[in-house]
């Protein structure tokens, strides 16, 4: 009969400790979702997110706020090109565009993002802006 008891004890005590670990785990998970909300409502977003969703201040993107880490869908989307308006401009024949960043496209022809980042800025504002 003591055997039967301190089994049924030993049961007992696994599932108290379950139902801890479950409450603890979910506790958990509920302050680090209230502490990444509350960091979004203040404005701080961790760099990546930054980065996957590019907000200017005012809403409206201008070609001074292309960025080298941009793809060319993302700034064809953004401006309203025809996605082969900047390829053929700049004679890209990567055939990962327009999945490819400018970063890449810089290394790929043996440039400096700065160059390559100014040649798709005045491409950008010839077709938003262009000569009356």
């Amino acid at each position: 009969m003591n055997i039967l008891k301190n089994r049924k004890v030993h049961k007992a005590f696994l599932w108290v400790i379950l139902v801890l670990a479950v409450g603890v785990l979910l506790y958990s998970v509920w302050a680090l979702v209230n502490q990444i909300e509350g960091l979004r409502l203040q404005g701080i977003r961790p760099m990546h997110f930054r980065r996957m969703h590019f907000r200017p201040a005012n809403g409206q993107l201008t070609p001074d706020q292309i960025r080298s880490w941009m793809t060319f869908k993302y700034i064809n989307v953004a401006f309203n090109l025809p996605q082969d308006f900047l390829q053929a401009t700049l004679k890209i024949t990567d055939k990962q565009y327009p999945n490819l960043t400018i970063d890449s496209l810089a290394k790929e022809q043996k440039q400096t993002s700065a160059a390559v980042l100014q040649k798709v800025t005045l491409a950008v504002q010839s077709y938003i802006y262009p000569a009356r």
